[in-house]
């Protein structure tokens, strides 16, 4: 339960320092500028951790499938660029070609990872019940929780004299109006994490999930005022916060004690799947001619 919390709450508060930072930063500098800063980061954030995080003791019969995990990108890379070009130009030869590789990758992948002696994802787990229920659940959250983080910028920094709707703000602000998201998913992460350790993990992801329908319906009929969408992403983060500690929370119950890493990445995991699927699919609706025109 600590692990959890602390890990939701970290993410959730830095997640909203770098909307600030972010905002700020490509006020400042270039878009070139701005990416060769984060990649600094990331190597001082990488060399910290060797330096600072102790290791653990060594398992001699652990295993890395490296191997396993080239091929998981090889089939997932090409089924994902598939799906977003036909949602955004329709079906041609280079789409569907995409999807064949990483539908015909996939089904090779499985066969090859029920055989193997390090896999990456044991994908036996899937005939517990409860495992089974926490993927199902990861993959339908994971498309709502990218769907705030799509969509609500990209509707509010919209010119309405351009798209028809929107309110032609910049970065910066999109990112105060996403701040309330964050802020209130690490509150919510912790407060969740209390409950989760008492054996209520699916019961904490089903109330997330409810403040995301909950929601998607204001805002759904208050698109018209900037205000709705603070409010709405204030229930959102109550929800994002509540959903993240209980998937890992529930993965955690579910899958024996020595298989607690596999079973957390194989929900991170489904969720970056949703989630990529989630905005190649919101793409791809937002740029067909029906929609861009629309009041």
């Amino acid at each position: 339960r600590t692990a959890v919390t602390v890990t939701q709450v970290s993410a959730g508060l830095g997640s909203g320092a770098g909307l600030l930072v972010g905002g700020f930063a490509l006020q400042e500098v270039t878009i070139k500028a701005f990416f060769l800063s984060v990649a600094a980061l990331f190597v001082i954030v990488a060399a910290s951790a060797w330096l600072i995080i102790p290791a653990s003791e060594r398992v001699a019969a652990a295993q890395f499938g490296i191997i396993d995990l080239a091929g998981l990108v090889l089939w997932v890379v090409p089924l994902l660029y598939g799906i977003k070009e036909a949602a955004a130009s329709g079906f041609h030869l280079d789409t569907i070609t995409s999807i064949v590789v990483g539908t015909v990758g996939a089904a090779v992948w499985i066969q090859l990872e029920r055989r193997s002696s390090a896999p990456v994802l044991k994908l036996s787990l899937l005939k517990t019940p409860l495992v089974a229920k926490t993927v199902i659940a990861g993959f339908t959250l994971g498309l709502a929780i990218q769907a705030v983080a799509f969509l609500i910028p990209f509707f509010v920094q919209a010119s309405p004299d351009i798209a028809g709707y929107g309110f032609g703000y910049s970065v910066l602000r999109s990112g105060l109006i996403l701040l309330p998201y964050s802020l209130v998913g690490a509150v919510f992460g912790a407060i969740g994490g209390y409950y989760v350790g008492r054996g209520r993990a699916l019961t904490v992801t089903g109330v997330g999930a409810a403040c995301h329908a909950i929601a998607g319906t204001f805002l759904m009929l208050n698109l018209a005022h900037s205000s709705a969408f603070i409010v709405a992403a204030i229930i959102y983060g109550i929800g994002s916060g509540l959903a993240g500690v209980g998937l890992i929370g529930a993965m955690q119950t579910a899958v024996p004690a020595e298989l607690t890493g596999m079973g957390v990445s194989m929900v991170g995991f489904i969720m970056m799947i949703s989630g990529a699927l989630g905005s190649a699919v919101y793409s791809g609706i937002l740029q067909s001619k029906s929609v861009a025109g629309m009041p």
